[in-house]
């Protein structure tokens, strides 16, 4: 069971994926010092988590945050934009046989 998850200073980027509220046993989480952005996942654990799990990703917003969310930050999950098209690659698959 995982109770702490440490990715601080790792050089992460994108939004923070809404499958970590599902860790109901997370106790700590500290994803500070990296380039994530847009709106912090809310439900079960994630409410408890203190500012200093998120410090100096300038890009997020929203609780526990003191920045609040703008209607262009806050998308719904079937509306947020996969990391690969964000970068501009769009993979294709081959088959060879």
């Amino acid at each position: 069971m995982l109770e702490s998850l440490d990715l601080s200073s790792n050089n992460l980027s994108g939004r923070i994926p809404q499958e970590l509220t599902s860790l109901m046993f997370l106790e700590v989480l500290n994803l500070s010092q990296n380039h994530l952005t847009g709106f912090i996942p809310q439900g079960s654990q994630f409410q408890t988590f203190g500012n200093d799990s998120c410090y100096k990703n300038s890009g997020l917003c929203g609780f526990p945050l003191s920045k609040r969310c703008t209607t262009d930050e806050v998308l719904k999950p079937s509306q947020e934009i996969e990391p690969e098209f964000e970068i501009g690659i769009d993979w294709k698959i081959t088959l060879m046989g």
